[in-house]
């Protein structure tokens, strides 16, 4: 029996690696597992089911390894035909143009908005303006309406005075008076 750590180092994969397979295959390898204090121990028939697994991985992954170098020996190498005015394409050149492109746009994103915030400012001013205009004009025909209120009321006052006994005795007669005020 041998412990997860030694069958990985065994075939050469990482203990993770047989970690995850026996998670993946719990109802068929827990009746091949022991647990010894903190460590799970394989009998021999799961260690060799395992490096099957593992086995037959492997030869699926170098063949494809292997393929993929065939396919990168046959293709043609590129030379590089560009002028010197053209830049090189490497990642990070490609990277950096990006934003490069991507600074730009944003400068002049902030460009405009700065335009669109002036002109609010400026209608902001503008309206704030006519607000003190109309406040203005509004005080001075209060003013003038006030005016108009005691040049006629005076007449009424001169015209009061002379005939004060019949406008009295008018009043008297025209408004009744409440019940508390009737002795009055």
């Amino acid at each position: 029996m041998k412990t997860v750590r030694e069958l990985a180092e065994e075939i050469g994969v990482s203990k993770q690696a047989v970690a995850r397979y026996i998670r993946s295959h719990k109802k068929e390898v827990d009746k091949h597992l022991k647990k010894e204090k903190q460590t799970f121990l394989l009998d021999e028939e799961l260690q060799s089911t395992i490096k099957q697994h593992f086995e037959r991985n492997r030869y699926k992954r170098t063949d494809n390894t292997k393929a993929n170098q065939q396919q990168t020996d046959t293709e043609p190498v590129q030379t590089d035909t560009r002028t010197e005015s053209e830049p090189a394409t490497n990642p990070q050149q490609e990277i950096i143009d990006i934003l490069k492109k991507q600074v730009e746009s944003q400068q002049k994103e902030l460009e405009s908005r700065d335009r669109e915030i002036e002109k609010v400012h400026s209608l902001l001013d503008q309206q704030q303006r006519l607000t003190l205009q109309t406040n203005s004009s509004i005080d001075t025909l209060r003013e003038e309406n006030e005016h108009l209120k005691r040049i006629e009321n005076e007449p009424n006052q001169n015209r009061q005075q002379t005939s004060a006994e019949p406008v009295e005795n008018q009043q008297r007669t025209d408004t009744p008076k409440p019940w508390w005020k009737f002795w009055k």
